[in-house]
C-alpha cells in the first residue's frame, strides 16, 4: 500500500491568503497521492487502443513524481531543512511543466484526430534523450529542454509569471549564483561580522509559493489527461478497432 505524502505544516502566523493557499496545496497533494495506482493492466479502453495506454502510463509516472516533489518539498521544509526545499521546489516547476506541456500537444492532436502525432509526443516523452549517440540513432526521440517548456508556458494568459519565479525566488537556490550566501549568513560591514544560521529562511513560506503552487494546477492537467485517454482510446476504436470489430 502506498505511503501517504508529506503535507505543509502551515504556522499560526502565516498570512491568510498564504495559508489558504497551502491548505489547497496540501489537499492536491493529498488527492493526487491517493490516485496513484500500483499497476496498469491493458484493460477497458485501453485494452482498445495501445496510445492510450501510453499516455496513461507515462501520465502515472508523472504523478508518482510530481507527489514525491511535493511531499520532499514539505517534509525537508517542516524539518527546517529550508534550502533542501527550495530546490526540490525548482524540481517540480520543470516537472509541472513537462505535463502541462504534454496534455496541451495532446489536446492540439485531438483537435485534429491526428493518432500518430499523440503517439511519437508520448514515445518521444518515455524516451526522450540529450543523449548525442542516441539522438542520432533516433532522432524523433530528442529531449525538449526543459527551460525552453517553461518559456514557453510563461507566454500563455494561465501561467504567465512561471518563467520570473524559476529564475527569480527558485533560481537564488542554484550553488552558481553569488546570492546563495544570502540564505544562511547576515552582514554587519560596521564590524565587519557575518552571523549564520540554517533556520535564516525560517517564516518565508511564501518563498515556496511559486513553485509548489503548481501542484493544483497539475491536479488539474492530470484529470484532464484522465478525459484524453478515454477520447484517444474511442477514436482509435472507431478509425481502426482492435481485431477488425
Amino acid at each position: 500500500m502506498l505511503k501517504p505524502p508529506h503535507i505543509f505544516e502551515i504556522p499560526p502566523d502565516t498570512e491568510k491568503d498564504t495559508a489558504e493557499t497551502f491548505a489547497a496545496v496540501n489537499e492536491a497533494l493529498q488527492r493526487l497521492s491517493a490516485s496513484r495506482v500500483e499497476r496498469i493492466t491493458v484493460s477497458g479502453n485501453l485494452a482498445r487502443s495501445k496510445i492510450a495506454w501510453k499516455v496513461a502510463t507515462y501520465r502515472q509516472a508523472l504523478l508518482y513524481r510530481v507527489v514525491a516533489l511535493g511531499s520532499g518539498s514539505a517534509l525537508c521544509w517542516n524539518d527546517k531543512n529550508f534550502l533542501s526545499s527550495l530546490i526540490i521546489a525548482r524540481a517540480l516547476v520543470e516537472t509541472v511543466a513537462l505535463l502541462l506541456d504534454f496534455e496541451n500537444r495532446i489536446a492540439r492532436h485531438l483537435s485534429q484526430e491526428d493518432l500518430d502525432g499523440i503517439d511519437k509526443l508520448s514515445m518521444n516523452r518515455r524516451f526522450g534523450s540529450r543523449d548525442a549517440d542516441w539522438v542520432k540513432a533516433h532522432p524523433d526521440d530528442a529531449a525538449i529542454n526543459v527551460l525552453t517548456l517553461i518559456k514557453k508556458l510563461d507566454r500563455e494568459p494561465d501561467f504567465s509569471g512561471m518563467l520570473g519565479h524559476y529564475e527569480g525566488p527558485l533560481r537564488t537556490m542554484s550553488p552558481q549564483l553569488a546570492r546563495h550566501s544570502r540564505l544562511v549568513c547576515n552582514s554587519n560591514t560596521s564590524v565587519g561580522t557575518e552571523t549564520y544560521s540554517e533556520h535564516k529562511l525560517q517564516g518565508k513560506l511564501s518563498k515556496l509559493f511559486g513553485g509548489v503552487f503548481l501542484i493544483v494546477l497539475a491536479e488539474h492537467a492530470f484529470n484532464r489527461i484522465d478525459a484524453q485517454v478515454n477520447e484517444i482510446a474511442e477514436i482509435q476504436h472507431r478509425i481502426n478497432p482492435i481485431g477488425g470489430e
